[in-house]
């Protein structure tokens, strides 16, 4: 098992780190765009970075329509970037893994959770060090564009720590639903049934599309001012309804996963 781990984990580097340069180059160049931008409209002498984040996730209220109407309907073009990047960058692995390398790792797992469990496992590694650097790297380039403006810079606090966390276990259960339905599908259609996936978190409050979570306006608790947004007062999200919601979707992907894997017969018991 332990093999099986560290084999895993190497593979998904190898596979994922030339995308993984890319991706984060395109990042950071967004994310330095937004943040010149933005930085002129905040008003405070000091400015910490999970205030930066939480307004990046924040600024729009994606489910009042009659915003677009009123021209006041901004693409949250950041936040589309921190949901799809990770997909990018992780890519199909465990099915391109079981085409070019299944012949020499299948017979050495003698069962389909075994082989899941392993997939996941490294799967949940792999994301958290993805947003473990690519929040270090927008810290520091926060702190560079914030002293460069003359204000000051608060580098750490509590709440960023939520927020990563968040945004951490959201990506995970993503690509894993990208995962299992790649075993199906092409690469292609798995990329658009999951941007679909994303856009729609966007638009609706349907809590299984679970991106819809990382709307930090509509979590109470994660809001920098205290206050509920108006339109959000009577509807907003708290962890005893994310929970819920990740363990159901969490399970029932690994459940249909196992179920394509024995359909298309990749792993011999």
């Amino acid at each position: 098992m332990k093999n099986l781990l560290s084999r895993d984990v190497r593979y998904r580097f190898e596979y994922s780190k030339q995308n993984f340069v890319w991706c984060t180059l395109f990042l950071l160049v967004m994310f330095s765009f937004k943040l010149i931008a933005d930085i002129e409209y905040l008003s405070m002498d000091s400015i910490s970075f999970s205030h930066i984040i939480t307004n990046l996730f924040a600024g729009t209220d994606f489910l009042d329509l009659q915003n677009i109407s009123e021209g006041k309907f901004d693409i949250p073009y950041i936040w589309i970037l921190f949901q799809v990047l990770p997909l990018i960058v992780v890519g199909a692995a465990t099915k391109n893994d079981i085409k070019k390398n299944g012949c020499y790792f299948i017979p050495r797992v003698n069962n389909y959770m075994k082989f899941v469990g392993v997939k996941s496992a490294t799967l949940l590694l792999h994301v958290c060090a993805i947003w473990c650097l690519w929040f270090a790297f927008c810290g520091i380039l926060s702190f560079l564009i914030v002293s460069l403006n003359g204000r000051g810079y608060e580098v750490f606090d509590f709440l960023i720590i939520k927020v990563a966390l968040l945004q951490v276990l959201v990506t995970f259960v993503t690509l894993l639903f990208f995962e299992m339905i790649a075993l199906v599908f092409s690469e292609v259609v798995s990329y658009v049934l999951v941007f679909g996936c994303v856009i729609s978190a966007l638009l609706t409050d349907i809590h299984f599309i679970i991106p819809c979570f990382t709307n930090l306006s509509r979590w109470l608790t994660l809001d920098t001012t205290g206050e509920l947004y108006p339109s959000f007062a009577d509807k907003y999200y708290t962890v005893g309804d994310f929970l819920p919601v990740f363990i159901v979707v969490f399970i029932l992907i690994h459940a249909l996963e196992l179920v394509f894997l024995k359909k298309f017969n990749m792993i011999g018991d």
